[in-house]
């Protein structure tokens, strides 16, 4: 992309994850407003968190920003918004120590971690691992520098997940069909005749 289309590429992924055309906060603006909440207490809805935060404790935040356009999951997105959210996280004054960078994720991705079985706590782990291969590329580029290391270091979530992820899950637990659908009707809440009704 060169010019006019990396301009306009670079306004439509700021209008949809950094702030609209109309000045309304979107993504990355959003999650910085949130997480200051956050730290202010401005939050009745978790006790238990404010409990944790008004103690001083460790809070873990993971950031995560949810798409269905798979040219959201481009190489380097990630990172320029995460350039965004850095910036707002100073702005904000809001110590950065917790706070995880943003990852973006497909919900097809997040949907398939779901259906396997996975929780809030194993993804959290993922993000983690995610980031540690990311900064791993990254230093391997700065010492040997090329076109195929340094798009290895702007790879999505959504690409290492298909490419690597996914395939450790399949083989450490391989789901039948059944065992899908019943996943899917216990997260939907629903019984085994509630089920069967329906299909």
């Amino acid at each position: 992309m060169v010019g006019n289309e990396f301009a306009t590429f670079k306004k439509y992924i700021d209008e949809r994850f950094v702030i609209s055309d109309k000045e309304k906060s979107k993504g990355v603006e959003q999650l910085a407003n949130n997480i200051d909440s956050l730290y202010k207490m401005d939050y009745d809805f978790d006790s238990v968190l404010n409990d944790m935060i008004n103690k001083k404790q460790q809070v873990k935040i993971f950031p995560i920003i949810c798409h269905t356009d798979f040219m959201f999951s481009m190489p380097g997105i990630n990172e320029y918004l995460n350039i965004i959210f850095g910036k707002k996280l100073i702005e904000k004054k809001i110590e950065s120590k917790y706070v995880r960078n943003i990852t973006v994720i497909n919900l097809e991705v997040l949907f398939d971690y779901a259906m396997r079985g996975k929780d809030l706590v194993s993804l959290s782990l993922l993000i983690d691992r995610y980031w540690r291969i990311i900064n791993n590329r990254k230093e391997k580029n700065q010492r040997l520098g090329s076109v195929n290391n340094f798009l290895a270091t702007n790879v999505s979530f959504d690409e290492l997940y298909e490419t690597k992820f996914k395939q450790e899950l399949l083989n450490k637990h391989h789901l039948s069909k059944e065992d899908k659908i019943s996943q899917l009707a216990e997260m939907a809440g629903l019984t085994q005749e509630q089920l069967s009704e329906i299909l």
